[in-house]
C-alpha cells in the first residue's frame, strides 16, 4: 500500500484542452483520478454507464447531473449513479477527485 496526498499529486499543466488529469489508481473494478481545473474549465456533461463519486479537495465547482446543478466546495462529496448525465465546471482554480466504478476502458 502506498498512501497518496491529493495535494502532493495536484499539478496544473498549461493546456487549452481542459483540466489536467492525473490517474492515481486503476483496478478492474474502479479508477481514481485527480482533475486540476483552471477557472472556467469543464468536463462537459455526458451520460456514462458507471457510478461516479466526486470529492472537492480545493476550489469551487458546479456539478451537473440528471438531477440538476449544485455548487460545491472543499470537503464536499457527491455520488452520481450510472446512467445519469454528469459534468463539472470550475468557478475558480480547483482540485477534484473522481472515483468511477467500473473504470472507463480506453
Amino acid at each position: 500500500m502506498n498512501p497518496l496526498s491529493i495535494r502532493g499529486v495536484a499539478a496544473w499543466e498549461d493546456t487549452e484542452e481542459g483540466p489536467t488529469e492525473h490517474e492515481l489508481s486503476r483496478t478492474p473494478h474502479m479508477s481514481v483520478t485527480c482533475f486540476c481545473f483552471e477557472e472556467g474549465q469543464e468536463l462537459t456533461a455526458h451520460k456514462a454507464g458507471r457510478d461516479m463519486c466526486i470529492y472537492i479537495e480545493r476550489g469551487r465547482v458546479v456539478v451537473m447531473s440528471g438531477e440538476g446543478k449544485v455548487e460545491m466546495g472543499p470537503g464536499q462529496i457527491i455520488v452520481i449513479p450510472a446512467g445519469d448525465s454528469r459534468g463539472i465546471e470550475a468557478r475558480e482554480r480547483a482540485v477534484v477527485l473522481v472515483i468511477q466504478s467500473p473504470p472507463e476502458h480506453y
